[in-house]
Parts: structure tokens; sequence; C-alpha cells
């Protein structure tokens, strides 16, 4: 086992969890930044193996690193422009200057939809896409957050609705009222299959 020093169990740990750490950096960091940031969260990972504990699994230990390495990255880059530190968690993708979506959607609605992900705060878009894509319960996004269940709870239903939102203000065509929602929802599923044949 990894965490009592087995250096084949951590070379599969990475093997495994390779695609996922990718899948989530890809919107929220430029593309020219993931490779690096990957390597970065698997050396924090191997650094924090003493910390890590068991009742945790190893998939929320590795996000809540992931995220804290994600909120460093655009820490550094705004230090770099301002003496203003800022909660970055607070701010969306689009705010903190990532550059358009790499993202290549098979439909309109979807491109849309990724767009309008990188305009909700941070922290919204990281519960939304561990809730649709990771497939993580509320408990298990609190302990990657480092929040109570409740909180994500409340959270999540936030977030969809503005998310929903900004789809709207976005798309022309798109469909309005209640029904948006639910059509978000389904499409972000539908982005989740996409992710894992990508």
């Amino acid at each position: 086992m990894w965490a009592t020093g087995d250096s084949q169990a951590g070379a599969e740990l990475i093997e495994r969890h390779s695609v996922a750490v990718f899948r989530f950096l890809r919107n929220k960091v430029p593309e020219h930044a993931i490779d690096e940031l990957s390597q970065v969260i698997f050396e924090a990972c191997a650094r924090g193996i003493e910390s890590f504990r068991e009742e945790a699994s190893f998939r929320t230990y590795l996000y809540r690193i992931a995220c804290n390495r994600i909120v460093d990255f655009y820490r550094k880059q705004h230090r770099a422009v301002s003496v203003v530190d800022i909660d970055v968690l607070t701010h969306s993708i689009e705010d903190l200057g990532a550059g358009p979506s790499t993202w290549l959607a098979r439909r309109e609605e979807q491109r849309i939809l990724i767009n309008a992900l990188r305009r909700l705060p941070l922290q919204d878009q990281i519960v939304l896409e561990l809730f649709y894509w990771e497939d993580m319960t509320a408990a298990e996004i609190g302990e990657v957050m480092n929040v109570v269940e409740p909180t994500v709870r409340g959270r999540l239903r936030a977030a969809k609705k503005r998310l929903a939102e900004l789809y709207q203000e976005t798309s022309a065509a798109g469909p309005r009222g209640e029904d948006t929602e639910q059509d978000v929802q389904s499409w972000l599923c539908d982005i989740r299959g996409q992710l894992a044949k990508s």
C-alpha cells in the first residue's frame, strides 16, 4: 500500500488517476499548464502521504490537493500583477484570466454550457464538476472542499440555478424557464460521457 511506502502501489495510483486529474484541470487552467500542474499535484500527494488519513478515500485526498494547487496557481499569477491578495475560489476562471476554453464540444449547447461553467465562481464550478463528472456524493465533495455536507448541498442547488441562468443569457435559442435547469443537468451528464471517452 502506498501509505506504507510501497512505490509500486504509488505508481499504480498515479496511473489510475492521471486521466481524471487531467480531466479535472482541463476546464480550469490554461492548456499549457495542465501537464506541469498534474505533476505538482502527484508530487504533493507523495510528499503528504504521511498525513493521508485512511478514513478519507484516496480520491477525495487527491482532489483536495488538486483544488489547492489550482488556487495556488492563480494566486501566483495574481500576485505577479497586484499587491492585493484575492480569494481565488470566489472568482470565475474567466475573471482569473484563464483564456478561452480549449474544450471541443460536440454540440452547440455543450459549448455554451462549458463557457457558462467558466463564468461561475471557481468553488461552484468545482462542486458541479465533482458532482456531475466525477460522480462524487455531497459528503465526498465536502471532504474535498473542507466544508460540511449541508453547505455542499446548498452550493449545488445555487450553482445549478446560476448555471442555468448563465446558459440562458448566452444562448439565443436555448430553452427558457424551469426546463432550462433540467436540460442543463442533462447536458452536464452528456459531457461527462464525452469526457470519459477523451
